[in-house]
C-alpha cells in the first residue's frame, strides 16, 4: 500500500498535540496553537477535498476564539 503523507498533514497533527498538551497546564497559548492547526487541517482539507474535515476545521477555529475569550474573561491561563 503506498501512503502519502502531506505536510500540511504533519504539521497540523504535530501542532494538534502541542495544542492540547498546552491547553491541559492552561496556558492561553494552546489556543493559538490551535487556530494555527486548524489552519494547517484547512490547507490539507483543500487539498484533498475533504470538506467534512474542512466544516469540521473551521467550526473548530470558532471554538478556539470562544474558548480565548472565556478564558480572559475568568482570567485563566498567562
Amino acid at each position: 500500500m503506498d501512503i502519502q503523507v502531506s505536510w500540511y498533514e504533519s504539521i497540523a497533527t504535530i501542532l494538534t498535540f502541542v495544542a492540547v498538551w498546552l491547553l491541559a497546564i492552561p496556558k492561553r497559548i494552546g489556543y493559538t496553537v490551535a487556530t494555527w492547526s486548524q489552519i494547517f487541517w484547512i490547507l490539507f482539507a483543500i487539498q484533498k477535498s475533504h470538506y467534512i474535515l474542512l466544516l469540521q476545521a473551521v467550526v473548530l477555529i470558532g471554538v478556539n476564539f470562544y474558548g480565548i475569550y472565556n478564558w480572559k474573561k475568568k482570567g485563566i491561563g498567562d
